[in-house]
């Protein structure tokens, strides 16, 4: 079995500690990690669950300041904005919406 943990599923366990429900605020529908308003952070700041900056996940080092977010799922590479699903991140940012909408309707 693989150690591997998806940046987006960093990412989802990272927003479940500091804003419990995201996932009932997102709209999977138009979910596009490539776009900054369809992205995750894009539909939390536009329903008003987000305001404000907020630092990262975790220290950044690259010389945009971005990687802490890339690294956990919020952002894509560059060169990977025009595929449909960037890096798999709309699928996994998805899937993980679609298990925390079910586990907590199962409470």
């Amino acid at each position: 079995m693989s150690d591997y943990v998806s940046p987006a599923d960093r990412g989802a366990k990272w927003l479940d500690g500091i804003v419990p429900g995201w996932h009932n605020h997102v709209n999977p529908d138009t979910l596009d990690i490539a776009n900054w308003a369809r992205c995750v952070f894009g539909q939390l700041r536009a329903v008003g669950v987000i305001e404000g900056e907020i630092p990262p996940p975790e220290p950044t080092e690259a010389s945009d300041g971005m990687d802490g977010w890339r690294n956990n799922g919020f952002m894509c590479l560059r060169s990977q904005r025009q595929s449909q699903d960037p890096g798999g991140l709309n699928s996994r940012w998805r899937e993980l919406i679609y298990q925390r909408r079910t586990s907590t309707s199962r409470l």
